[in-house]
């Protein structure tokens, strides 16, 4: 980081003469303000990545526009000047320092504008009681663009230290006289919130994650049509995002929640009527087959920068023809995929599997199993498939295998996720920890097959003879990939191994009420 920006909110504007008079009161100089104006941009992820981590990224465009990425859990700042418009994406952005820390935490996703504000800025220099100036105190009065259009009447107030050179130490005294008048820091969440609070947004409204709310004494029937719910929820709060093609994380998360939906229909067979748990069968296995293929052009053209590292420099430029044909592929396929979203058979799906689970819920007729005894069981006979399959998996070494074991961990991953709220949070979390250190080394393991697979059908499908060069590089990164399959194999038993361990059968006993092996 390349600042030191505490921040504090104030609530009322009689506030800030009040923390100048207290700043004169303790000895220290005020210079007169310089005032500026502007408009300033909060840029986030669709599921509020930056939000989520306590990280602020703001845009400030006139008067010199700077780009500036506040962590507001050290107050650490890295700014980038002269920045006219905000890269969608984090390798596009042309700082280092500002890229490679935006990148972990965003990855894939795309950068994009949560609300602007009308800014008016007052700067004033702070000078100790020898008139040495040693830290800058900026004010900045917020006005918000609400989501409805309409200005905030109630502008936020934000108030920052910024440090110079040498002088952090005594800037740390400065901070906590205006701590103690502000009646202490706000908490990263808190000034986090109040950036869009006043914008007229819920940080956090979208998740990727299944985080229902349940009652271990409901039915099952009722919790898994909640569950359901809110995957379906999940699924049209992507379809803009897929529509405008924004970034390849909409439609891989439409994907997982229709994934959830039949995984979860699946390991739950006998939860719900028969006629609704065929419309959503039904309903998932058509929507699988039309997104899967544009998925897996995505995970390969994304897989183009990895190659700029794994590949010497002339057999990269080698690919660049594959580069295009897969973009003119992905065009094809996203116009289908558009299509088959234009569809009244999709629409139709979307009315009858919403309406179907908002009467399963409202339906109290009937007895079913409570949720908690039924969610135990299926847990538990998923933990207990995966054993068998781990096994089978670590005597044959089989690829089969391998998948086979790959498939049960999804089920029971889902499971554990969509019923984490009754159990304790520190015991499924364990349990999801456990699950998915074992599921990254299965990824990676097929992940490489299939990218050797795609690599060997566009060998003997790549248009022309005239591309021998493009046939050649492909083959040189299949044998790499090749390469870390091997080793990643060496890996899995390892990992099995751990996530069998006495201490993991116990927590799982514990979670299911099981006292067997």
């Amino acid at each position: 980081m390349n600042g030191y920006h505490p921040q504090f909110i104030l609530r009322q504007a009689r506030a800030l003469t009040g923390l100048r008079r207290r700043l004169l009161e303790r000895g220290y100089h005020l210079s007169p303000a310089r005032t500026g104006s502007g408009r300033r941009d909060i840029y986030d992820t669709f599921d509020w990545r930056l939000f989520n981590k306590r990280l602020l990224l703001a845009h400030d465009s006139e008067d010199g526009a700077v780009l500036s990425l506040v962590d507001l859990t050290d107050a650490g700042v890295i700014s980038l000047n002269g920045t006219a418009a905000v890269a969608r994406f984090a390798h596009e952005i042309e700082s280092d320092a500002l890229s490679s820390r935006l990148a972990p935490v965003i990855e894939e996703r795309a950068l994009i504008c949560r609300g602007s504000y009308a800014l008016r800025l007052e700067q004033r220099d702070i000078s100790d009681k020898r008139g040495k100036i040693i830290a800058r105190l900026h004010v900045e009065v917020l006005t918000g663009d609400q989501t409805n259009g309409r200005k905030n009447t109630r502008p936020l107030r934000v108030v920052s230290l910024h440090a110079l050179r040498g002088y952090e130490r005594k800037t740390g005294k400065i901070f906590s006289v205006i701590a103690d008048y502000c009646n202490g820091a706000g908490s990263p969440v808190e000034v986090l919130s109040n950036y869009y609070t006043a914008l007229g947004r819920t940080p956090g409204d979208y998740s990727s994650k299944m985080n229902v709310q349940l009652d271990r004494d409901m039915t099952i029937r009722r919790a898994l049509s909640a569950i359901l719910l809110s995957q379906l929820d999940m699924m049209e709060s992507n379809i803009p995002g897929v529509r405008d093609d924004i970034d390849t994380e909409f439609l891989h998360d439409f994907r997982i929640a229709n994934r959830r939906s039949r995984s979860l229909i699946s390991g739950l067979r006998d939860a719900l009527p028969a006629p609704v748990r065929d419309l959503g069968k039904e309903f998932f296995s058509w929507l699988s087959k039309q997104t899967s293929t544009l998925r897996d052009i995505d995970v390969f053209l994304l897989a183009f920068r990895q190659y700029r590292q794994l590949l010497p420099a002339e057999t990269y430029e080698q690919l660049m023809p594959l580069q295009s044909f897969l973009q003119q592929r992905r065009e094809t396929e996203r116009t289908d995929l558009l299509g088959a979203l234009d569809s009244n058979r999709f629409h139709d799906y979307l009315h009858d599997w919403r309406e179907a689970l908002e009467e399963e819920i409202r339906d109290e007729t009937g007895t079913a199993p409570v949720v908690a005894d039924a969610a135990a069981e299926a847990i538990w006979k998923a933990w207990k498939r995966m054993r068998k399959h781990g096994r089978q998996a670590a005597g044959a070494k089989s690829d089969e295998a391998l998948h086979e074991l790959r498939i049960s961990g999804k089920k029971l991953r889902y499971l554990l996720e969509a019923f984490r709220t009754l159990y304790p949070a520190r015991d499924v979390e364990r349990a999801i920890r456990q699950l998915r250190k074992l599921q990254n080394v299965l990824g990676d393991i097929v992940d490489y097959q299939v990218q050797q697979e795609y690599l060997s059908h566009w060998q003997e499908n790549f248009p022309g003879r005239r591309h021998r060069d493009v046939k050649a590089a492909m083959d040189y990164l299949g044998r790499i990939y090749a390469k870390r399959e091997k080793a990643t194999k060496k890996m899995f038993q390892r990992h099995f191994d751990a996530f069998v361990s006495a201490g993991n059968r116990e927590l799982f006993r514990s979670l299911c009420n099981r006292t067997g092996s």
